[in-house]
């Protein structure tokens, strides 16, 4: 069932984004930026000296934070050597928040680093409040832009010479990340799903907020969760559902206006689960809701 999941989201050939504010969820994509109305971008233009501070590094109302010095070159992806890389590695990852305090709605940044090849074995953490909301292990290619969606503060970021030693999460290995083309703002209205009706019984399904005239996949699971899109496009992406029982239910249309509601039969076996939407090919997906 969890590769069903997975054919849906890489047939689409594009990046897999989701977030939903409203149960605090944070959640991971790469590719197409989904920002609709920007806040501020930061192209680190005026780091041109080796040496320059990384310290309290603000700009465009953000700021950007890693206790060392710039080193100036090109990672591998960019096209130009003014990034936010620190010198050698640094025992830490980098911290971005506003200038203001306020919370983000999206960031995103194009990644790179200065280890040798092209992976980039990333490992990100958001926090809104001082308290952890979500957490993220990628592996993406040099010059990827990547993105995080929902409510929160504080984003801290590094990237590490294999998968092995990024999955350790220890603060204090070696982090070579490279930053650039830094951007935040807001997005398309949420897209949002509901259900009504008894279970077992007739369940009808409801959504607003979708892309229209597109596919849209309805994904059941027993639990809420993070699952993690295991291949593709998207790998790496979190979903709000776990891995339990989780399966492809259906595909319909989301409407001419993004809007609509669907009946459907639900068995004994789906009572207590949850459903997300999926739509195809952006791969945006709504909030979860209970059958």
């Amino acid at each position: 069932m969890r590769s069903t999941v997975s054919r849906l989201i890489v047939s689409g050939g594009a990046v897999f984004a989701v977030a939903l504010a409203a149960q605090g969820q944070v959640t991971f994509y790469t590719g197409t930026s989904r920002i609709v109305n920007s806040d501020g971008s930061l192209p680190f233009s005026d780091i041109t000296q080796n040496g320059q501070t990384l310290v309290n590094y603000q700009s465009a109302g953000l700021r950007v934070h890693v206790n060392d010095f710039a080193f100036v070159f090109t990672p591998c992806g960019f096209n130009n050597p003014n990034v936010y890389y620190p010198n050698g590695g640094v025992g830490e990852r980098i911290n971005v928040t506003k200038v203001n305090g306020g919370d983000f709605a999206i960031l995103e940044t194009q990644v790179s680093h200065g280890f040798g090849g092209c992976t980039i074995f990333m490992w990100a953490s958001a926090y809104n409040n001082g308290n952890l909301i979500a957490h993220f292990d990628a592996d993406v290619q040099g010059g990827t832009l990547i993105g995080f969606e929902g409510v929160f503060d504080e984003l801290v970021i590094g990237s590490y010479q294999n998968a092995q030693v990024r999955d350790t999460h220890d603060e204090l290995a070696l982090n070579a990340i490279a930053l650039d083309n830094m951007q935040h703002g807001t997005g398309q209205s949420r897209y949002t799903c509901a259900t009504s009706g008894p279970c077992p019984g007739t369940k009808t399904i409801a959504w607003t907020g979708a892309e229209p005239n597109r596919q849209q996949g309805i994904v059941f699971a027993s639990s809420q969760g993070n699952f993690i899109i295991p291949g593709g496009v998207c790998q790496g992406t979190q979903l709000g559902l776990s891995s339990q029982n989780i399966q492809l239910v259906n595909t319909i249309p989301t409407g001419p206006n993004g809007t609509g509601q669907v009946n459907g039969q639900a068995g004994p076996g789906a009572c207590g689960g949850f459903i997300q939407l999926i739509t195809v090919p952006s791969c945006a997906t709504s909030n979860v809701a209970p059958i």
